[in-house]
């Protein structure tokens, strides 16, 4: 295809959008899904977009898809355009969310999700009752979800999103790590000091298949722990209650955990990280009403979690 015998006017945007959704998914059964079209109408766009690039695009391989080496190179260019499309002929107008309908697909941890969005989503129950949020695990390859718009915000501590400089982001607050235990626990009977925190039956933390940001940094400062069992971030503190085990969370998940769960918090006896909570999202939402709308209602009550200090 060269540019000297090219014709812009022979090009279906069309085919644009379905390049897209098959570089989103791989697939053509999940591109057509994703379309709302028949997989035969899928596979008929990708042969047309065989001719219009000269390029096979995608191939079998085995039960897979392969995306040709040319696709892959046009993927981020192709879907720049259709947000410059998208952002042309949008309707500019304002985002009502008292009457407004619309959803919200969110990547958050579990951690996120207590310390922001269960209090958002409390407010947006009075606030806009016709606001929908899909959340989403924050798995791996969150980056290449966001960039792919397979998500409107990713919620994430900045120290497991080391692409967050990619997109439009900002820092919504910073937390402590703190020592969580039963109230009655009897390591509060006396000052916590390292010895006796290496010494106590502890819970360590893990996210995905990886150590935590603070399991991390104690390995590499040499801290023993006398560890009973290792489970998610989240269910830490809960494993903690009516048991002499204590183990080292979050200060703004703790306390808001604390009464219900009956826990005593005490500061550390080591230096330890602080957690940094960032939102992220793509250009192509970035000047949307309603989501400037919603990010402004999550900067909200991340000053909130973060008066829990």
């Amino acid at each position: 295809m060269s540019e000297e015998s090219f014709d812009l006017r022979r090009v279906d945007l069309n085919l644009l959008i379905a390049f897209d959704a098959l570089m989103t998914d791989r697939s053509v059964t999940g591109a057509a899904a994703r379309m709302s079209i028949t997989q035969s109408a899928m596979s008929a766009a990708l042969a047309r977009l065989r001719r219009l690039f000269d390029d096979p695009i995608m191939v079998r391989d085995g039960r897979t898809m392969t995306v040709s080496p040319l696709a892959e190179a046009l993927t981020g260019r192709v879907r720049d355009i259709l947000n410059d499309v998208q952002a042309v002929l949008a309707p500019r107008r304002e985002f009502d969310p008292a009457r407004d309908r619309r959803t919200f697909t969110i990547t958050a941890s579990d951690y996120e999700g207590i310390a922001v969005l269960h209090p958002l989503v409390q407010r947006l129950a009075v606030e806009a009752p016709g606001v929908l949020l899909r959340i989403q695990p924050a798995e791996h390859e969150i980056a290449e979800r966001l960039a792919r718009n397979q998500v409107d915000l990713v919620l994430a501590p900045r120290e497991v999103f080391p692409r967050v400089g990619d997109f439009h982001h900002e820092e919504l607050y910073t937390d402590r790590h703190v020592i969580a235990a039963d109230a009655a626990n009897p390591i509060f009977d006396q000052p916590v000091t390292v010895e006796r925190f290496s010494a106590t039956p502890y819970v360590a933390t893990h996210l995905e298949l990886y150590p935590t940001l603070v399991e991390a940094h104690l390995d590499r400062e040499g801290i023993a722990r006398n560890v009973q069992m290792t489970v998610g971030f989240l269910l830490a503190p809960f494993l903690v209650q009516g048991t002499p085990l204590i183990t080292i969370t979050s200060e703004i998940l703790a306390t808001r955990l604390a009464r219900s769960a009956g826990l005593r918090l005490v500061e550390a006896p080591m230096e330890l990280p602080l957690l940094s909570t960032t939102m992220a999202w793509t250009p192509r939402v970035h000047e949307d009403p309603a989501h400037d709308w919603l990010r402004g209602r999550i900067r909200v009550v991340a000053r909130e979690a973060a008066a829990l200090h």
